[in-house]
């Protein structure tokens, strides 16, 4: 399966990025920075449709059959750029429903990057909710942290390989618990 990293950092080459490059070890997939491209922030009236979104989107669901979004924990939550593009999604869905329908059936994973060793509670809950209302698999997600000026310790590795070695198994779909059977 043909998969994808996309980065929401606002540091170009910070942890996240760091992140990206060990997992990449692991698993074969390509690399996109939200901070390559120009997105605006959504618009009820769509009057953002000359900025990189939409073929963004394009690329994405023509090249890939998985998204594996990776951000930093910035205020308890994902990182403006990742919600950006979150919220973009909807242009998917009202100017161009192709893309839409492109995504139905594709897989989604998430890595939160932390600089403190607690996982946030309820971090991914809007990446487990948004894989099923797109009717995408959700391959599930990991939290992995960094201390300021630190190499990726042994247990952010341990973490990557596994989290890499769950994706490479048959693709699977992991829905909410409130929604499992």
């Amino acid at each position: 399966m043909k998969s994808v990293i996309l980065l929401g950092s606002s540091r170009k080459h910070g942890h996240s990025h760091q992140i990206a490059e060990e997992l990449s070890r692991y698993l074969e997939a390509d690399s996109l920075d939200l901070l390559d491209f120009n997105i605006g922030h959504y618009d009820y009236t769509f009057r953002n449709q000359e900025d990189d979104f939409i073929s963004l989107l394009r690329d994405i669901t023509d090249r890939y059959q998985r998204i594996i979004f990776i951000t930093p924990v910035y205020w308890y939550t994902m990182s403006g750029l990742m919600k950006v593009f979150f919220d973009r999604i909807t242009d998917g869905l009202k100017v161009a429903p192709e893309l839409g329908e492109a995504m139905k059936g594709m897989h989604m994973a998430a890595i939160a990057v932390g600089s403190d060793p607690d996982p946030i509670e309820g971090f991914f809950v809007p990446f487990r909710l948004t894989a099923p209302y797109m009717e995408m698999k959700y391959d599930g997600d990991t939290f992995v942290w960094m201390e300021e000026g630190m190499a990726i310790s042994a247990e952010c590795t341990r973490r990557l390989r596994e989290f890499a070695a769950s994706l490479q198994k048959s693709p699977k779909s992991i829905l909410p618990s409130n929604d499992q059977p």
